[in-house]
């Protein structure tokens, strides 16, 4: 068992003298990797929303849904939606809702609207 141990530390070393990072290095870059795969909120172009929505004959709906919610002066001053924005989520559940749509064609849809 003694000889397996010490074979390991000698790979180990081998490797660590054979241009590897230290753990402290190794730990870095694993921080680094994980901040750089975090969820990201998806933003959304308006002018592409509102096309997509004329596109699948809804838009009037959901004008009228954002007038009649007091939404629209919020809607004239936005450039673009974030998915992450409490507007974007109420707003999305509630026409979702009217509009019948499954998860599915919420997703189809946005994905034609991403922001470039």
């Amino acid at each position: 068992m003694k000889k397996i141990i010490i074979a390991a530390l000698v790979v180990v070393a081998t490797l660590c003298h054979a241009g590897m990072p230290d753990p402290a290095e190794w730990a870095r870059r694993y921080r680094q990797r994980q901040e750089e795969t975090k969820w990201r909120p998806r933003t959304f172009s308006k002018i592409k929303c509102v096309a997509a929505l004329m596109k699948a004959g809804v838009w009037q709906q959901v004008k009228t849904y954002i007038e009649q919610a007091g939404l629209y002066d919020l809607y004239l001053a936005a450039n673009d939606f974030r998915e992450d924005n409490e507007y974007f989520i109420k707003g999305k559940a509630v026409l979702q809702s009217l509009l019948g749509w499954t998860d599915e064609q919420v997703e189809e849809l946005l994905a034609q609207c991403l922001a470039d």
